[in-house]
């Protein structure tokens, strides 16, 4: 409603902009008259005339950037956190707009209770063929219809009263009340239009105009104009009522006394044709919004069934099962091998369901065509049918298919949609596309050592076929950052499959794209070589309202791997194949908190490498930024090494609530390595039946390990003399859990 009210005010602006500029002072006031009305009407239904145009679309780019390495606060935003509740300003604009509406409506009710009491109350009298109303509540003359109201107490002479008489009938002759009662009815709908006022103020002027000009015919221009000046404090009596004082008394005057239009001035109003030419243009052509399919329909059979969001199958109002439908189609084409069928199906429906209903099609003979929740009509020997645009089409290209009717795909969809419903397929495909960067997009060393940040922009080429090729970089930034995007780019026909292609008139084409990635270091100051330990070590956001320094950490390490646990997802295959190990992983922790230098060191599976990335990467993405490292009292960026767990659930020995339980101690435990840093010697806190205590340096490489004796009880010590100053981790390990801390030696 908001954009038809908004259409409508421009359009209007169009028309009376004309006006204004070039007709106003017309004397041809029966001309203006019908310019005002007929483009009021114009501007009414413009918008609702479409008027179709086919055009070329440009490939445009992907949506967005995908950031690696330093994370913006708008990126972060749209990965990590919820959207918020917005208000609802549909629901208040909605309120208001009716409310004016309701307002509105009562005034004119008002005007018609007030005119109907009027004619009840007053007395009625003909002449000369014409009704009259003299009551003591009017207060100055006016008309409504074919009826005139006279004031039963005026002062008015015998020529005066003819000269009112005379500029009342031309109202009724006119019947300006008709005009009156359209234009309060159309600014009930678009009262929130200042166009609609301008318009009622400018016919009502006319209908003066015309009034005036029909008295003067017979009453010398002095004598009328006296009249009306001496009528010039009466005030109006209804909004619905054709006064004898309404308009600006100079106006009147002016235009009384105004030299008559020529022949001329008629070529003026030819000025109507190209504003309504760039009206047309501006509010009823549209991009063409339906594809139109013509079939020879011949001796053709058509079958017509419908399938919900439910998918339940219907011909007519009878559910057809899928086991018999079949049995069904035979039945009904016994008749006649041409044969169409006609499925119109729901837009959630997912293509694999579809390709079942297409694939029984294939097994009887007939045609079909699938139509995305739209209308179809049969016109002559042709069928058309109209789908709106922008809905994904269903994937079909059989050879007995003649049709797969919907709106053409502009883009292709990363892989991974399929399955999804139909209207969710675009969004599907921009969220697959960032998790693919996210998991294996690495920013390039030697670029981040030389200190260079920016956009790299790789074209290529989504082949009908569903697979990427042509690839080139179109925008540089850095062999390496460029190589990094290529190879990212290249391998994607490999590690995700193919992409479901772009659709221009019911057939699949090759479609340009554009990916960029963005490079971005942190620069808030001097790049320094980040700490292999510090005295302070960072710390997961979250917790720092906390006093204790102990609880502090402990909440930090807590909620870290809280935030890793939630968010990892276990890869499918290695799951299949019960791989489990520990993923370590390197990155760094800047002095403002943000993370960097992302960097899997050790993993049992490249999916569950990928998988690690992918969660480093959101948590760099976070809006809350970690607290630094500090050495001797200033923060310090610092490399920081972490063990991510990957371990399966055996759910034929534990119960659910086992599960759980299991996955919440792990989530909230802890292991504490003290003093941190340490020299010589560190206590680990173990938990119970703990058999063994593994360190690793920050390479993966295993350095020490130590079998813990079953006499042991909350804490074991060992001695670290013989380790390089440095970051490490310790393993807990027992026969239901392994957990893990990290540790820095220095000497």
């Amino acid at each position: 409603m908001i954009a038809y009210l908004l259409q409508v005010t421009f359009c209007l602006a169009f028309f009376y902009g004309f006006y204004h500029l070039a007709l106003r002072k017309e004397t041809m006031f029966d001309t203006n008259r019908m310019y005002l009305l007929v483009t009021l009407t114009i501007s009414l239904t413009l918008p609702l005339i479409k008027i179709y145009i086919d055009h070329q679309n440009a490939q445009a780019s992907m949506p967005s950037y995908v950031l690696v390495g330093a994370y913006i606060n708008d990126f972060s935003s749209s990965i990590s956190t919820s959207a918020a509740k917005t208000f609802l300003w549909g629901k208040l604009i909605a309120a208001v707009y009716f409310t004016g509406v309701a307002v509105m409506s009562f005034r004119l009710f008002l005007a018609l209770k007030q005119i109907v009491d009027i004619r009840k109350n007053g007395t009625q009298m003909v002449l000369s063929g014409h009704s009259y109303i003299i009551s003591s509540q009017v207060k100055s003359p006016f008309s409504f219809f074919n009826t005139i109201y006279l004031p039963k107490d005026h002062s008015f002479g015998e020529s005066e009263l003819n000269e009112v008489i005379a500029h009342e009938l031309a109202h009724v002759r006119a019947r300006h009340t008709w005009d009156v009662i359209l234009m309060e009815l159309i600014c009930i709908k678009l009262w929130p239009s200042p166009m609609i006022y301008l318009y009622r103020k400018s016919l009502k002027e006319v209908h003066e105009y015309v009034a005036d000009a029909a008295v003067l015919k017979d009453t010398p221009w002095e004598n009328y104009a006296q009249l009306l000046v001496s009528q010039q404090h009466s005030k109006l009596q209804n909004i619905l009522s054709n006064q004898l004082i309404y308009s600006q008394l100079k106006k009147r005057l002016v235009m009384m006394n105004q030299e008559r239009s020529g022949a001329a001035a008629r070529y003026k109003y030819l000025g109507f044709i190209p504003v309504l030419l760039l009206a047309l243009v501006f509010f009823s052509f549209r991009e063409k919004p339906i594809d139109e399919i013509s079939l020879k329909m011949l001796n053709d059979r058509i079958i017509s069934l419908s399938i919900g969001s439910d998918q339940k199958i219907y011909s007519s109002k009878t559910e057809v099962q899928i086991e018999g439908l079949e049995s069904f189609l035979r039945k009904q084409i016994s008749m006649s091998n041409d044969t169409l069928l006609l499925v119109n199906v729901d837009k959630k429906l997912t293509g694999g369901y579809l390709g079942e209903i297409d694939s029984i099609g294939q097994k009887v003979k007939i045609h079909t065509v699938f139509v995305l929740d739209s209308d179809f009509s049969l016109n002559g020997d042709s069928l058309n049918i109209q789908t709106e645009l922008g809905n994904p089409e269903l994937q079909f290209g059989r050879d007995n298919a003649i049709g797969i009717v919907q709106s053409d795909r502009k883009l292709p969809v990363f892989p991974g949609c399929a399955d999804v419903p139909l209207a969710e397929q675009e969004e599907c495909g921009t969220s697959n596309l960032v998790d693919y960067i996210l998991r294996n997009m690495v920013y390039p060393e030697s670029v981040k050592k030389a200190g260079l940040e920016g956009n790299v922009v790789v074209k290529f080429t989504v082949g009908a076929d569903g697979l990427v090729k042509n690839i080139q970089v179109a925008k540089a930034l850095h062999p390496d950052a460029d190589q990094a995007v290529v190879n990212l780019v290249k391998r994607m026909n490999a590690k995700v499959g193919k992409w479901l292609p772009a659709v221009k008139e019911g057939k699949y084409h090759d479609s340009e794209m554009y990916l960029p990635v963005k490079f971005a270091l942190d620069n808030t100051g001097i790049a320094e070589e980040p700490y292999q330990y510090a005295e302070e070590l960072p710390r997961f956001p979250g917790c720092e309202q906390i006093t204790n320094v102990d609880d502090r950490k402990a909440c930090a390490t807590r909620n870290m791997y809280e935030f890793i646990y939630t968010n990892i997802r276990y890869p499918k295959q290695d799951r299949v194949n019960k791989i489990e190990g520990h993923c370590i992983v390197q990155f760094v922790i800047g002095v403002d908190g943000n993370l960097s230098d992302i960097e899997v060191r050790r993993s049992p599976s490249d999916a569950m490498a990928e998988e690690v990335i992918r969660i480093m990467n959101l948590m760099a993405a976070m809006p809350e930024r970690w607290t630094p490292a500090r050495n001797e009292g200033k923060a310090v960026p610092m490399r920081f090494t972490l063990p991510v767990k990957f371990k399966l659930q055996d759910e034929q020995k534990q119960s659910s609530v086992e599960q759980k339980y299991e996955t919440e101690n792990t989530a909230t435990r802890s292991v504490l390595v003290q003093p941190n840093p340490a020299m010589e010697s560190i206590t680990v806190s173990i938990f119970d039946d703990t058999h063994t205590l593994k360190i690793f340096d920050i390479a993966g490489k295993q350095v020490q390990m130590h079998k813990i004796n079953s006499m042991s009880a909350g804490n074991e010590t060992l001695n670290i003399s013989s380790l390089k100053p440095g970051q490490y981790v310790v393993q807990v390990i027992s026969e239901k859990e392994s957990l893990s801390a990290s540790f820095t030696v220095v000497k």
